[in-house]
């Protein structure tokens, strides 16, 4: 039987920094009244020496001692993941219902959610779809996870920088793992987290698309592809497995741009299903 303690242990065995949810929810524990106060760092906070779980994501580790304690405290606790501190870059692919709109800033073809978007952004820098660990989400969106390449310090956006209805959680900002359910407000949908990816490895954020999840002011020359006039795609929804819309553009795709590595994981806890879970299928762009 999978559990949330076996879950978070397995992430913390693979490097990834996790702390504990409140059960059926997206949101931490709340800190205790001193902390609130700002009265603790987390390094020096009470709490933590007598297992309760306190800080957040401030708190994440991959202390397995520490993980058993929490856990055993609050066993329906969900699972989080630090992205910072455990060296990921994941963007998060929405499915909300809003108009459609550009996919980004430079590429002007209208799509309807997140993973129309990121369709069309790879088609525009001539790339194929990021192959990574994939996780669906409750409400049918996508979290595509991604190794921060050395250097690179990626903050957490959730204004749209890469593309519409694509956040990113890096720096500053954590993802519920894989396994972890949402039952309760304020969350949107009830449902699980869900790997649906063939293979659990986790790439290295692809060239072409570490401009686009850097702020404006920090993001470098872009290569002679985006200096072209932006070409209008056209993406239309279909049924695969990976849940992303179908785009294409009139001159053929260069090929994968920016190839990654891989990083390999551990055996996963728990086997992916052959179909993605319920949730709403990529709305029908307008031209």
């Amino acid at each position: 039987m999978t559990t949330n303690l076996t879950i978070a242990s397995w992430f913390a065995a693979q490097g990834m920094y996790v702390f504990p949810l409140r059960p059926g929810s997206k949101r931490p524990f709340a800190n205790c009244p001193h902390c609130k106060a700002g009265h603790a760092a987390p390094a020096a906070c009470r709490c933590l020496t007598a297992e309760q779980p306190c800080h957040g994501l401030l708190a994440a580790t991959i202390d397995q001692e520490l993980i058993r304690q929490w856990w055993t405290r609050a066993p329906g606790g969900g699972v989080g993941i630090a992205t910072g501190p455990s060296g990921l870059v994941v963007l998060d692919l929405d499915r909300k219902p809003k108009p459609p709109a550009p996919a980004a800033h430079d590429v002007p073809s209208l799509v309807g959610d997140g993973l129309e978007a990121l369709d069309a952004l790879a088609i525009a820098a001539g790339a194929s779809w990021p192959t990574t660990l994939t996780v669906a989400t409750p409400s049918g969106g996508r979290h595509l996870y991604f190794r921060a390449p050395h250097g690179l310090r990626v903050p957490s956006d959730a204004t749209g920088r890469v593309g519409h209805q694509i956040d990113v959680r890096a720096l500053g900002g954590y993802v519920l793992a894989p396994g972890t359910s949402t039952t309760t407000p304020p969350e949107d949908v009830a449902g699980s987290y869900t790997r649906i990816s063939a293979a659990a490895e986790i790439a290295e954020l692809p060239g072409w698309l570490r401009p686009r999840v850097m702020p404006r002011l920090h993001q470098h020359r872009q290569p002679s592809t985006s200096r072209q006039p932006a070409r209008v795609i056209t993406c239309r929804a279909t049924g695969s497995a990976s849940g992303k819309a179908s785009c294409r553009r009139s001159k053929p795709s260069r090929g994968s741009a920016g190839g990654s590595s891989m990083r390999p994981l551990g055996a996963w806890p728990t086997s992916p299903p052959t179909t993605p879970p319920p949730g709403r299928r990529p709305r029908r762009s307008t031209p």
